[in-house]
């Protein structure tokens, strides 16, 4: 379950499923203050789409992203736990 607060989850993996329902308003505002896509769907209609696409019914949509797509080529490099200002092209 919880396939509604997936985008908090991958930012806050250590907070309970209440947590990020309680986070969800901020999360949606920052979002869209930075024109970032934000997409929440009713989670019966996302477990549908997730089975079709399992077993090769439909296929999953391409997200255009904000991000420098090169950045990948760069290597991550973690200090204290945190991307280096190099990694992020800054």
């Amino acid at each position: 379950g919880w396939l509604n607060y997936q985008i908090e989850h991958h930012m806050f993996p250590d907070m309970t499923p209440l947590q990020y329902r309680k986070l969800q308003p901020l999360i949606r505002s920052v979002c869209k203050k930075h024109g970032v896509q934000y997409v929440q769907q009713n989670a019966i209609y996302r477990c549908w789409k997730m089975l079709r696409v399992a077993v090769g019914d439909d296929s999953m949509k391409c997200c255009k992203t904000i991000i420098d797509p090169t950045l990948h080529e760069k290597p991550l490099t973690r200090q204290s736990n945190e991307v280096t200002d190099a990694a992020i092209g800054s």
